[in-house]
């Protein structure tokens, strides 16, 4: 098999606990095992796999709620959390939590330690479900049709050719037609965990800033719930401020190598929001995936006090800034699986 082949496969289909297991293998032989154990004693790398896999155990015991918060406090992570997370969390309705950025990687889990032993169901995308079977559990799969093996933006653009996300996300090779069937699937999903009392968390700009474009999931997902049931459902708001994904994953690695670190909070601002029979009223004919879609962002923007100021200066920094970590711990993996 070609090397430019193989750097699609760098993760087994088995994901992270794949990977694992052939760690444990190959150090079997003596030249593996002290090549292995010399690189993570300079990197650390195979730590950190160890307490991600520990901590999938701990979701598929104990629920993805336990787990993140057994991974925050080993991050020395602290939730400073204002706004309406109790009236949130109180709420006997089910929700559609509204992240209204995503920059960080860490939010998922920050939500789901907020909501605690609320039931609840992540959006996100499919190659993460590569991640560990308790994750896997949580996980609604959707993936952008941009990702799609015969869309011609993914088979011609140069850095899906070169870039680690680009391979990372292309990973499935699926075709544009797959994409569409898993998506609707998802919508579908999402509304009978909604119709039966569960939470269903998405992150509206996926990993981009607020002010980017927002995906149509929210749209969908609030569009198709039964007419009688929509008095049963709400729509939430967080935004998240405080961390970094390069910090998170200087924290990760500290925290899987032993080493120390100060307390660091982030802060979570949230608004219990409204209910979707209150949505529907407001927009009357305009109630259509679209129309929802532009107002849940103008409605949050206001909200939580966005402005074409803000928007210039986070738009002042590229988005190689702050996506370096994200990047180098794919091109880590990457090299990991293409030597193994």
């Amino acid at each position: 098999m070609k090397i430019s082949k193989r750097l699609y496969w760098f993760l087994d289909r088995e994901g992270i606990r794949g990977l694992q297991e052939k760690l444990t293998q190959k150090k079997k032989n003596g030249v593996w095992r002290f090549f292995i154990n010399t690189s993570n004693k300079l990197m650390g790398w195979e730590n950190a796999l160890n307490l991600w896999v520990e901590i999938d155990n701990i979701s598929q015991d104990s629920g993805w709620g336990e787990a993140s918060k057994f991974m925050l406090s080993k991050m020395k992570i602290e939730i400073d959390a204002g706004g309406d997370v109790g009236k949130i969390k109180r709420n006997k309705k089910a929700t559609l939590v509204v992240g209204i950025n995503h920059e960080a990687i860490l939010e998922p889990f920050i939500l789901a330690a907020l909501l605690g032993k609320r039931r609840s169901a992540l959006v996100s995308l499919k190659v993460l479900q590569l991640l560990g079977k308790g994750y896997k559990k949580y996980i609604l799969p959707v993936m952008p049709r941009r990702y799609a093996v015969d869309e011609k933006r993914f088979a011609k653009w140069i850095v899906n050719k070169v870039h680690p996300r680009g391979r990372f996300y292309g990973i499935e090779q699926l075709r544009a037609v797959e994409i569409d069937e898993m998506n609707e699937k998802v919508f579908e999903q999402s509304v009978k965990k909604l119709e039966d009392g569960e939470d269903v968390i998405l992150f509206a700009p996926g990993g981009k800033v607020v002010q980017s474009s927002w995906g149509r999931s929210s749209g969908e997902i609030i569009c198709r719930i039964n007419k009688k049931k929509i008095k049963d459902v709400r729509v939430a708001f967080f935004k998240f401020g405080g961390i970094t994904q390069l910090e998170t994953a200087r924290r990760f690695w500290k925290a899987a190598n032993g080493r120390g670190m100060e307390k660091l909070k982030v802060k979570v601002e949230s608004r219990e929001g409204f209910g979707v029979e209150e949505l529907k009223n407001i927009l009357g004919d305009n109630f259509n995936p679209k129309g929802v879609v532009e107002y849940l962002k103008m409605w949050s923007l206001e909200e939580f006090g966005y402005n074409k100021a803000v928007e210039k200066k986070i738009w002042n920094f590229p988005k190689f800034i702050y996506q370096p970590a994200y990047a180098k711990l794919m091109t880590l993996l990457t090299f990991i699986r293409v030597r193994l």
